[in-house]
């Protein structure tokens, strides 16, 4: 190919790229308004969009975002297949995305009686999540239950005091994204 078939095969990229992206925006509206099954779909849409244009860092978080809706709908076997694959993508294109999936991840596992995956998985995505002050406070309460379900006390109130402190430095209201 010559540099103008090039080019313009990069700008067709970019702008498969750019609906990916817009895609996953309006799944993130739909499920503001409380229309999680049209939000998963619009997911799954910018998913097979991503993967086409191997765009990593959208693909896993994508993936990560459907296993997070996938749990909060109480589909858990759907919530870990899509964790688990997200996870080794973020951990190569956006470690802090897999920090938090992570978080959720070990919470499934605890709930399941897996405390040593979830520990595991905790201790493993903490590092990657803690750059991020609002996604580490969410993090962190999602650490406080799963040592409150393994009846570590001591060690979820620590991570229930963070959590608070974090809320104090980012003057975080109820209606900001981590309210706790």
């Amino acid at each position: 190919q010559n540099l103008e078939e090039r080019l313009v095969n990069l700008e067709k990229i970019q702008e498969k790229i750019l609906e990916g992206n817009c895609i996953g925006d309006l799944a993130t509206a739909y499920l503001q308004i409380d229309e999680v099954e049209t939000a998963i779909s619009h997911l799954q849409r910018a998913l097979a969009i991503h993967r086409e244009t191997g765009n990593k860092r959208s693909e896993g978080i994508c993936t990560g975002n459907l296993g997070e809706l996938f749990y909060k709908t109480n589909n858990i076997d759907a919530a870990i297949h899509h964790l688990e694959q997200a996870i080794p993508i973020c951990d190569e294109a956006f470690p802090i995305a897999s920090g938090d999936f992570k978080g959720t991840l070990a919470l499934i596992h605890m709930k399941k009686g897996n405390i040593e995956k979830a520990l595991s998985l905790l201790e493993n995505g903490e590092p990657q999540i803690a750059v991020h002050p609002i996604g580490y406070g969410k993090f962190l309460c999602k650490k406080a239950q799963v040592h409150h379900i393994a009846k570590r006390s001591k060690i979820a109130l620590q991570a229930l005091s963070q959590a608070e402190e974090i809320v104090k430095e980012t003057h975080t209201t109820s209606h900001s994204e981590l309210s706790l």
